[in-house]
């Protein structure tokens, strides 16, 4: 069983910062459900000694490990990168290669040129373009610091 987000699927449009967290916020739903629904369910059958048939899922934690949840996740990439004087879009795709090229959850962009790089989500890949996310990361963030000084 999958929650099914008709947006998740696939972009029309470049996807950016905004559509990467709002599929983020996505995966922490279907982790959830997951989590209540299936986990938790079965290690309680286990833990009463009831006997049923394992239902297979499938478990997204990886994926939200690597948008925020371990260290040197994208998000904190971002973030890092937008906070350098001299980071761009090209250096901040650069790190996110070097730290999640080789997994199977970030998908690296094609070329040295690409700016697209692609996540597996549970409902399947979304390629987003890097281009102008420090630029939307900075700026959302110093207004939520303006906002938050009222």
């Amino acid at each position: 069983l999958q929650v099914n987000v008709t947006f998740f699927n696939h972009c029309s449009f470049r996807c950016s910062f905004e559509q990467l967290c709002i599929n983020f916020a996505n995966e922490q739903l279907q982790q959830f459900f997951v989590k209540h629904v299936f986990k938790l369910e079965q290690d309680e059958y286990t833990h009463e000694n009831i006997v049923w048939k394992h239902i297979e899922y499938n478990d997204n934690q990886r994926t939200l490990d690597v948008l925020a949840t371990k260290s040197l996740n994208i998000l904190a990439l971002i973030d890092e990168e937008s906070n350098f004087p001299k980071g761009t879009d090209t250096t901040m795709i650069n790190k996110m290669n070097q730290v999640h090229g080789k997994g199977d959850v970030y998908i690296p962009p094609k070329n040295n040129h690409d700016t697209q790089f692609g996540i597996q989500h549970f409902a399947g890949v979304v390629h987003y373009d890097s281009k102008g996310i420090l630029k939307i990361f900075f700026k959302d963030a110093n207004i939520v610091l303006l906002e938050s000084k009222l």
